[in-house]
């Protein structure tokens, strides 16, 4: 399986980082605004940064940070607001 940001969710900007990485989501099908807190922020710019990523490498990210509690249900969390996309 491959994750990738859903594009019409999210756009990185600038400011971004002069709110210490809180940005806001848009989860479309319910169409509720999602707050993004840095540690999910780190994750989605790494998958935006490298267009798509598999199982082995959110593994390898999150042992790179291992300061990203419950990672797991943070996927799933993303996925279920369809952020981040899981494809077959």
């Amino acid at each position: 399986m491959t994750y990738s940001v859903n594009k019409d969710a999210i756009i990185f900007l600038d400011i971004d980082k002069e709110n210490s990485y809180h940005t806001i989501a848009y989860d479309y099908k319910s169409e509720d605004v999602v707050a993004i807190r840095p540690l999910e922020y780190r994750l989605l710019k790494y998958v935006f940064e490298n267009k798509f990523v598999d199982e082995n490498q959110l593994q390898e990210f999150s042992v790179n940070n291992p300061d990203i509690d419950e990672f797991g249900e943070l996927i799933s969390k993303l996925v279920g607001k369809n952020i981040l996309l899981a494809n077959e």
